[in-house]
């Protein structure tokens, strides 16, 4: 399954089958997007000021940020 197939009944059924507490996962998941949220940036700024002309560091942000709003808007997994 691909990432951006993910949808919270996948979580749900998992967390069920792994007899791990309704909606701890998605907790977790909502805790890890708003770290990343905060600190994405700052990778990015550290990658341009240690290789300002390569464009790897922004490739891997915006990718990372496209995956969050996955997250958060396509896949209704984060609350």
């Amino acid at each position: 399954m691909r990432y951006d197939e993910i949808r919270r009944s996948d979580i749900q059924s998992l967390e069920k089958s792994l007899g791990v507490r309704e909606g701890k996962f998605i907790k977790n998941l909502a805790r890890i997007e708003k770290s990343i949220q905060i600190h994405v940036h700052d990778v990015r700024t550290q990658l341009k000021g240690e290789a300002p002309e390569s464009t790897v560091g922004d490739r891997i942000t915006d990718e990372i940020i496209q995956r969050v709003k996955h997250f958060r808007e396509h896949g209704h997994i984060l609350p």
